[in-house]
This record gives structure tokens, C-alpha cells and sequence, in this order.
């Protein structure tokens, strides 16, 4: 029993050995039982059953500083490793000598170029093997995913099987068909059908004439477009102006302002007509500003007017203006008293006569007047009323006068009224006498001391503001009353 238990347990040890695996060195790919390395991985070199690390970026290497193959990117110059371009991605003789390219550029001679942005990878600039997401390869080139679509055999629509109206189904994409052509087969232009507007000829889509919306030829519309109508295979503008229709919308049975009926269609009327009837000049009503004469023509009255007889006659005011003898006044500028209506008067301000409630002008030599403008009652000041009560100058040297130009009231400066009423002039130096001929004024150079006028003096050496009393002598003079 000893023995059997001795050889179970010396057979559990053998399984157990066997079974243990040795552990290699991290940089070791296979090793030997004992541990020591028999092949290193890559970057690295065999030295006496051990791995050693390559030089920096190199890949296999006979030791250290003998580098025999380098990581992509780079290239071997002697034995170490040195760094491509950043457009190659392999390399060798020199950093721009390229080898390879990224994903995206295509190699030309020893130079890495961009493929055409739409392709994802290429072989020259004109020719792509595999295209960016969104975009499809057709004969090299990379096409973009259809958005037109009818139905498709895949999720991402890039597989079409029909296309909506204008495009055509050419290698699973919709294609645009010529712009007139509604459908079309195999190529943009070979059409099956038009838009409206156009008509099919020989697999093309050719215009209609002016306005037609369908037609079968260039010469036959069969409907319009809409606000005309068909006559005769052609399309005619309906009216504008209409205000009401009869049953067919472009025969016309009214017409807005502005326009009168004439054969179902709105003529205009004259601008100055706001409505007319039978022709543009039988105005029944005209536009703001304008008036309606007799014969049914519209004038533009003259301002204040509101509406006239004619282009030089008002017939009534616009506000704050009342009408006199066919012309507008303008209201209660000068009352000097009114009534209840602030445009009534009841008595006016000197220069004015009362009519019809309002203050008119007198004549410019009336002082007051009454009933007209002519018909003076007193006059201004220089002026005298005649025996037709209009005023009349009077003549110099008379200040004022009554009943004549010549009779004289008063004298102008430097002139004495005497009996008849005549201006004689003051004997010099007076300037003005008084009633009993005595001096009140002197003429210049000349002052007055009680009824006389005297000389004024000549030697004084400063003067007052009148200029003839002295506040200075010159020598050898004394001030003596001023």
C-alpha cells in the first residue's frame, strides 16, 4: 500500500511539471525550456541567449547600433534609422524620397499628392479605387450618393432603383434630366414628358407660345396660364381692372375706379377722373383736388378752393377760408370783433370793412372804409378824402390837407402854415415857429435860447451829444452858459 501511494503521488508530480510552462523574457518571442531566448520580437536582437533592444525607430537589427530594417516612417541611412517627410508614409535614400502614401494620396514618381477630395483612396488625381462615405465609384471616379431617390435597394440611398420627376436611373443613381424635361430614360436629354409650358418633340421638351401653359405644338395652346384666356389656340391677358366678372373670369360687367367698361373690358379713365362712363373724359366724379365742370370734366381747382366753376372760379373754400366774388379768403385775421362762429365777424380793425361777416382789405390810402374797399372813410396821413370818398395824396409841403391836395392842415419840416391854409417856409434859422412866428427850433449847426436861434460856437474844444453846448474851450476861450 506504501509502494502504491509512493508512484501515485511520483506520477502527480511528472503531470504537474510537465505542464509547467516557461516564462520568457518580455522581449523574447520563444524561448527555451530554461528560459533563455531563442528568437526576439520585433525591435529587438539576439546576444547570448538574450534579447536586446534595437536602436531608436528600428524594426530588426544585427546589434545595437546595426540597424538592417527600420519602422514604417522611416528610413535607413547607414545603420540608423531617420525620419520620412511627413507626406510620405515610407521612405528610403531620403526623408522626400517616398515609397508608399497615407490613405488619400497616390504616389507620383517619389512625391505623395492629394487624391481628389471625394475619393478615399487613388491611383493618380484622376482615377480613385474607393471612395468617402456619401459618394460612389463609377468608371474610377467618385460620384455623390443620389438624394433624388425614389426608392432604393439599400439604407444609405447610394443604390437607387427609381427617381422622382426630372431625374433618371443611370448605375443605381438619379441623374438630373435636361431642364424642361418632367421624365426622361437613359440620358439627360432623351425625354418622355414636359412641364408645363413646354411641348414633346422628337424626345426633346420645346417652349409654348407666349403665356400657354399646356400645348401640343408651338402654334396650339390648349390652357393658358392663370389671368389669361384661350381664344383660337392662343392666350389673351385678362382684364385687371375688373370689379365683378360674367361667368367666364375674364369678361368684365364692372370695373373698379379708375376705368369704365367698354366691349367686357376696364378702359382708364383721365387722370383726373376718379369714375367715368362710355370714355375716359365723361367723368362722373373726380379725384380729390379736382372738380366736376358742366361738362363732365375734372379740373384741378385753384388752392384754398375746395370746388370751382371753372380752373380761375371757387365755389366753396376748404376750411378756415370763405368764399367773395368766386375767390377763397382766408378767416378772421383781422376782426376786431365776432360773433358766435369764430369766421363771422361783427366789426373790423382799421384798414378793414365789414362784409358778408368778414374783414376785407381797404384800399392801401384808406385809413377806414365801408362796403368796399374804395369806399374811404378817413385816410392816412398825407392823404386827404375826396368828394367820391376815395383818399387822394396831398401834395408837399403839406403834412396833411382836407378837400384838396393843397389845402393845407400842416406843414412838413421847416414850413409855417399861414392863412388859407398855405406852407410857407420858416425864415432860417428857425426850423419850426410856433403860431406867433417865433422860433421853437433851429436848423442844424444852430441852438435855441428863448425865441432866437443862435450860431453854435466854433472854438469849442469838446462838445455835448446836441453838438452845441461846450464842456471844453480851446485857449485863449472861456465857457460862458455853455
Amino acid at each position: 500500500m506504501n509502494d502504491f501511494n509512493y508512484f501515485f503521488s511520483l506520477l502527480i508530480l511528472l503531470i504537474l511539471f510537465k505542464n509547467i510552462k516557461t516564462v520568457c523574457d518580455y522581449r523574447c518571442k520563444t524561448c527555451s525550456t530554461s528560459g533563455s531566448c531563442e528568437i526576439c520580437d520585433s525591435g529587438n536582437y539576439l546576444s547570448n541567449s538574450q534579447c536586446y533592444p534595437c536602436g531608436s525607430h528600428c524594426q530588426t537589427c544585427s546589434y545595437y547600433e546595426q540597424c538592417n530594417v527600420c519602422y514604417s516612417g522611416y528610413y535607413l541611412s547607414g545603420y540608423s534609422c531617420k525620419q520620412c517627410s511627413s507626406s510620405c508614409k515610407t521612405c528610403s535614400r531620403s526623408p522626400s524620397y517616398c515609397t508608399s502614401c497615407e490613405s488619400g494620396q497616390y504616389l507620383s514618381g517619389i512625391s505623395c499628392n492629394s487624391c481628389p477630395s471625394e475619393c478615399k483612396t487613388c491611383t493618380s488625381s484622376t482615377n480613385c479605387e474607393s471612395c468617402k462615405s456619401g459618394y460612389f465609384l463609377n468608371s474610377g471616379e467618385c460620384l455623390k450618393c443620389s438624394r433624388n431617390c425614389k426608392s432604393s435597394t439599400n439604407i444609405d440611398m447610394c443604390k437607387c432603383s427609381s427617381c422622382y420627376d426630372g431625374f433618371y436611373l443611370s448605375n443605381y443613381q438619379c441623374l438630373k434630366c435636361n431642364s424642361n424635361c418632367k421624365t426622361c430614360s437613359g440620358s439627360a436629354g432623351n425625354c418622355k414628358s414636359c412641364y408645363n409650358g413646354y411641348y414633346l418633340s422628337s424626345s426633346y421638351c420645346f417652349q409654348c407660345s407666349s403665356h400657354c401653359d399646356i400645348c401640343s405644338n408651338e402654334n396650339k395652346c390648349s390652357s393658358c396660364i392663370d389671368n389669361y384666356f384661350l381664344l383660337l389656340g392662343k392666350c389673351y391677358e385678362c382684364n385687371k381692372d375688373c370689379k365683378s366678372f360674367e361667368n367666364d373670369n375674364c369678361k368684365c360687367s364692372s370695373c373698379e375706379d379708375g376705368y369704365y367698361l367698354y366691349n367686357y373690358q376696364c378702359l382708364k379713365c383721365d387722370s383726373n377722373c376718379k369714375t367715368c362712363s362710355g370714355s375716359s373724359t365723361n367723368c362722373l366724379s373726380c379725384n380729390e383736388g379736382n372738380d366736376l365742370l358742366e361738362n363732365k370734366k375734372c379740373v384741378i381747382c385753384p388752392k384754398p378752393c375746395k370746388s370751382c366753376s371753372d380752373a380761375n372760379k371757387c365755389s366753396s373754400c376748404i376750411d378756415n377760408y370763405f368764399i367773395f366774388s368766386n375767390k377763397c379768403y382766408e378767416c378772421n385775421v383781422n376782426c376786431k370783433t365776432k360773433e358766435n362762429d369764430d369766421c363771422k365777424c361783427s366789426s373790423c380793425e382799421d384798414g378793414y370793412y365789414l362784409y358778408n361777416f368778414q374783414c376785407l382789405k381797404c384800399d392801401s390810402n384808406c385809413k377806414t372804409c365801408q362796403d368796399s374797399e374804395k369806399d374811404c372813410l378817413t385816410c392816412d396821413d398825407g392823404n386827404y378824402l375826396t368828394t367820391i370818398n376815395t383818399c387822394a395824396k396831398c401834395t408837399e409841403p403839406c403834412k396833411t390837407c382836407i378837400n384838396s391836395d393843397s389845402t393845407c392842415l400842416s406843414c412838413i419840416e421847416g414850413y409855417d402854415l399861414i392863412s388859407n391854409n398855405i406852407c410857407v417856409p420858416c425864415p432860417k434859422p428857425c426850423k419850426t415857429r410856433s403860431d406867433t412866428n417865433i422860433c421853437s427850433s433851429c436848423t442844424d449847426n444852430y441852438f435855441f435860447l428863448p425865441n432866437e436861434c443862435y450860431q453854435c460856437n466854433i472854438n469849442c474844444k469838446t462838445k455835448q451829444k446836441d453838438n452845441c453846448k461846450c464842456e471844453n474851450c480851446d485857449i485863449i476861450y472861456i465857457i460862458i452858459n455853455a
